[in-house]
């Protein structure tokens, strides 16, 4: 291999693994309580974390991936007749990490879950 080739093969490889780190990076890590994050969600319209602790750790017993990163996108998805109150979609995933699939093929967790999220006054429609 030409060394010229060889030295802009490994640095366009850096490169992708730099940019990997970076966004990686502006998605924050959460324990316990999401609470935060769905309530960031109703204001912003959509929020995202990676998770540790009990959740992240079933998770991943359940995949029989011990390392993999759980990923927990939420978006508000409207807004019910109540007052204050909003529908939530929660979408788990573990990005990077491929599950076997029953015929052969491969891919990435995506779980999703829908629930309502109203103040503490009111209960959900």
């Amino acid at each position: 291999m030409n060394r010229k080739f060889g030295f802009v093969v490994l640095m366009v490889f850096c490169s992708a693994i730099f940019v990997q780190n970076v966004k990686a990076a502006q998605i924050p890590v959460i324990e316990g309580d999401y609470m935060k994050l769905m309530e960031k969600a109703v204001k912003e319209g959509k929020a995202s974390a990676y998770l540790s602790g009990q959740v992240a750790d079933y998770i991943r017993e359940q995949i029989k991936h011990p390392e993999a990163k759980i990923l927990l996108e939420i978006t508000r998805v409207d807004n019910h007749g109540k007052p204050g109150c909003h529908g939530l979609r929660m979408k788990f995933s573990t990005p990077g990490t491929l599950l076997p699939m029953t015929d052969g093929s491969s891919r990435e967790l995506d779980l999703g879950h829908f629930t309502n999220l109203c103040p503490k006054s009111s209960s959900p429609p």
